[in-house]
């Protein structure tokens, strides 16, 4: 995880990771306009997305130079990926998130998701990482403001690397993933 360090630029970038389909069914265009609404109040952000889809295009033209677009990564590249972001932001409560959710925990990146579906289940709100309503107002303010706090993100992703070591010594990791 990137963390401004005391003495670093106040104008570094701060990255913002998007992992999964680029689909409708994702709510991509949801994360493109409240990701453009948080810039527009601090353009340092930018938007890292990896994954594939019929969206992609659309996306590309919405985003612009505010986004860099990979293809869908293998764990390896997306850990180095990770490791470059700041906050990685989750849209939708679809099944397939938990997967993403638990990677960026164990990785130490906080986690900013709607609420529902596998992420009520993997976040404890402020503590291992932070739900937002299914709004895209609610997602733009809380994108601006979880990126202007470094020590609140390095926080929550202490509580997510916390929370992923209980799951994995429970077991629960397994049984969510399987």
């Amino acid at each position: 995880m990137h963390l401004q360090a005391s003495g670093e630029s106040a104008l570094a970038p701060i990255n913002v990771i998007y992992v999964g389909p680029l689909d409708t069914r994702h709510h991509v265009h949801a994360l493109a306009d409240a990701f453009m609404a948080a810039r527009d109040h601090d353009h340092r952000l930018h938007l890292l997305v990896s994954g594939v889809g019929d969206e992609r295009g659309c996306l590309e033209r919405r985003l612009g130079h505010a986004a860099t677009f990979l293809d869908a990564l293998g764990d390896a590249r997306l850990d180095q990926l990770t490791a470059q972001a700041d906050l990685l932001v989750c849209l939708t409560t679809a099944p397939d998130t938990a997967r993403t959710i638990m990677a960026a925990q164990r990785g130490g990146l906080p986690v900013l998701a709607v609420e529902g579906g596998d992420a009520a289940m993997l976040i404890e709100n402020g503590r291992s990482g932070f739900l937002v309503p299914d709004d895209a107002a609610a997602l733009a303010d809380a994108i601006r403001w979880l990126c202007r706090r470094a020590t609140l993100r390095e926080r929550l992703a202490t509580g997510g690397r916390l929370a992923a070591g209980t799951r994995q010594a429970s077991g629960q990791g397994r049984i969510m993933t399987a």
